[in-house]
């Protein structure tokens, strides 16, 4: 069994014991991972937050939906093959390589940001970040299935702070370079080489945090394991779909929402997301604790606040309220990725987590797939994404009654869960 992290730039699978010293909830080695999963989210946050202001330029609203329909369906494939990936040949070679498509995707963007090659790059850019992704959740599922922490929502947060820093830093980067005459292509550009830089950091940086034993048991199951995932993550993940469902037919939409429909700057558009990130990562070490507390109330609490925020997207207006919005908003958030993340990781075996958080992303991005082009049909049909967004908040809302029922269904106790009868 994995014994956690100690040193970093080897190859070898089998984890030495770490060491019991913790700054804020993690130990230097989980650090070391969380400083470069921010690097590698520098290649993301240049340019993200304002894709789909830039798509709207010369763009049609039904080729913007299309474009983000190849978000869900990339992951999917992304999440689901480097879930299998990680679990068959450890996380540190599943992440290094989850990079490539990330650089080249940005690379040909910057040069060829032409209909209909972009669904296509953007596809290869959400393939890479998926699987990113997932590890950024394997990597301390492996700490806490291996030692038994008693903290496991902080450990899970707690090592996005690095993340969430570098998504506030890299948007007012972007709104930087752009202010000074650079274009969107350029910030593709930026962020290709950069994604090629954290490649070459994950090599030389991580040390595997599976080890060689349980590589070995994953080998031996079953590829597709739907029966082994077990009832308790079947219960739980397909309670999330219709709450999946409604999120993801508005949230592409958001940088349009603000610039179009609130008559915000692309500048003051660029510096909310800044501080949404910032203020995730100030708090994040304190939901953590209320997550630890009792992780199945912390995420019935952040549905619900995710819900209202965007029903508050799709009623406010003006700079000031976009700042607001955004701060509320990232409390509940928070609260969400740490307690699902949690709950996914103790309701599977050892063998099986990077599968897990795989097939839960392939869920996700099934849903969204059909999610977006509803919302772009809406905003088509409607001529308003006020309208979207506010109907996607309130169907958050009623979701939260079907996930609360469910969440009965499940009792935790210490890094195992049971179905009650």
């Amino acid at each position: 069994m994995a014994e956690g992290l100690e040193h970093v730039g080897e190859d070898d699978t089998t984890p030495a014991k770490s060491p019991t010293r913790e700054i804020l909830g993690l130990r230097p080695e989980l650090w070391r991972v969380a400083v470069l999963l921010g690097l590698a989210q520098f290649s993301v946050g240049l340019w993200n937050w304002q894709f789909s202001v830039h798509l709207d330029t010369f763009l049609e609203p039904w080729q913007i939906g299309l474009t983000y329909s190849a978000r869900p369906v990339a992951m999917l494939l992304g999440g689901y093959l480097s879930g299998m990936m990680s679990d068959f040949f450890g996380r540190r070679k599943t992440m290094a390589f989850s990079l490539v498509p990330i650089s080249f995707g940005l690379l040909t963007l910057s040069f060829y940001p032409i209909w209909p090659t972009i669904p296509i790059q953007f596809g290869l850019v959400m393939f890479g970040i998926s699987s990113v992704r997932l590890i950024q959740r394997a990597i301390p599922a492996d700490v806490i299935e291996a030692e038994r922490i008693q903290d496991p929502a902080r450990k899970f947060m707690m090592i996005m702070v690095p993340l969430w820093l570098m998504d506030g830093i890299s948007p007012l980067m972007g709104t930087i370079l752009l202010s000074i005459g650079l274009l969107p292509q350029h910030l593709y550009l930026i962020a290709a080489i950069g994604g090629g830089f954290a490649c070459i950091a994950v090599i030389l940086g991580i040390k595997e945090s599976l080890a060689k034993e349980i590589i070995e048991k994953a080998k031996q199951g079953p590829r597709i394991p739907i029966r082994s995932l077990g009832r308790n993550f079947w219960m739980f993940s397909g309670a999330l779909v219709c709450y999946f469902f409604f999120y993801s037919s508005a949230i592409s939409y958001l940088g349009v929402l603000c610039v179009d429909e609130w008559m915000v700057d692309i500048t003051t558009y660029g510096l909310s997301w800044s501080l949404f990130s910032f203020t995730g990562a100030v708090i994040m070490y304190s939901v953590s604790g209320l997550a630890d507390k009792n992780v199945k109330a912390a995420l019935v609490v952040a549905i619900l606040g995710n819900g209202l925020s965007f029903i508050g997207f799709g009623l406010g207006s003006g700079a000031i309220w976009l700042y607001v919005i955004n701060i509320i908003w990232a409390f509940p958030f928070m609260l969400w990725l740490g307690s699902v993340r949690t709950i996914i990781a103790y309701s599977v075996p050892e063998d099986l987590k990077g599968r897990a958080f795989g097939t839960y992303d392939m869920l996700a991005g099934l849903t969204a797939m059909f999610a977006a082009s509803f919302g772009a049909l809406l905003w088509q049909m409607t001529g308003s994404l006020r309208f979207v967004w506010v109907l996607a908040g309130s169907g958050m809302i009623l979701v939260t009654f079907i996930i609360a029922f469910v969440l009965r269904k499940i009792e935790i106790k210490q890094n195992q869960i049971v179905v009650q009868q």
